[in-house]
């Protein structure tokens, strides 16, 4: 097997290619918290880790997985799930960073047009841009998607 390594410093973008069963899912898994390493050895500025598994590493980023969650509610209590007391700047803010200021315009209820189960019907593209919408208002520093 090959050795593999990756590094990132500061603000930056990656992609990770690869062919089915390559282990992309598992590295975005390991990455997020949600698994252990089998094998291998992490290191987070300088100091080795066994695994990203703690609660203060989770609560530096936010997951958007290729199929985000809508709640049944309001477009704008679904961006503002992580900050309820979000306003309503903060909110288009967001949505207009994740592309949706155009789409957001055209409901006649704005805001508060009701998505997800029994709302307003979303291509998977839009659902996922609301999932990033939500990603930049709760204002983590690591978005794995």
């Amino acid at each position: 097997m090959d050795k593999a390594a990756l590094s990132a410093n500061g603000f930056e973008k990656i992609g990770i290619i690869g062919a089915s069963g390559a282990g992309k899912s598992t590295l975005i898994d390991v990455l997020s918290g949600f698994l252990a390493p089998s094998s291998g050895m992490i290191h987070l500025n300088g100091e080795p880790l066994s695994s990203l598994t703690f609660a203060n590493w989770r609560k530096q980023l936010t997951y958007i997985p290729q199929h985000p969650y809508l709640f049944s509610s309001s477009l704008r209590k679904n961006v503002a799930f992580y900050r309820p007391d979000a306003s309503d700047d903060h909110i288009h803010q967001a949505l207009k960073a994740a592309g949706l200021s155009r789409v957001v315009q055209r409901f006649p209820n704005g805001l508060d047009e009701k998505i997800g189960n029994g709302g307003r019907a979303m291509s998977g593209g839009q659902e996922q841009r609301v999932a990033l919408a939500r990603a930049f208002l709760c204002d983590r520093p690591l978005i794995i998607t």
